[in-house]
């Protein structure tokens, strides 16, 4: 990857920060569906041979995929806790 093509997905990526605001009610939806899709790629990777002969990294992405599933879990409960 070159410089120009960095710059030019640094511009884009500052357009759509500047301009393309989630409203606050979406904002969970969007958590949730990153939390699923990313549940999803990791369980059909693991079908596919990585739970017959991990490697470290896959044991390190688990290790995250399991921390994340916490604090989305932790993240859920304080947003319901909160609500008055």
């Amino acid at each position: 990857m070159d410089i120009s093509t960095i710059k030019k997905i640094n511009e884009k990526f500052q357009f759509l920060t500047k301009y393309c605001h989630i409203h606050p009610n979406h904002s969970m939806k969007l958590l949730d569906i990153i939390v699923i899709t990313l549940s999803l790629l990791l369980l059909v990777d693991g079908i596919n041979g990585e739970f017959n002969n991990p490697t470290t990294f896959d044991i390190i992405k688990w290790i995250c995929y399991v921390a994340m599933i916490i604090i989305y879990i932790l993240y859920r409960k304080g947003i319901h806790n909160n609500r008055v």
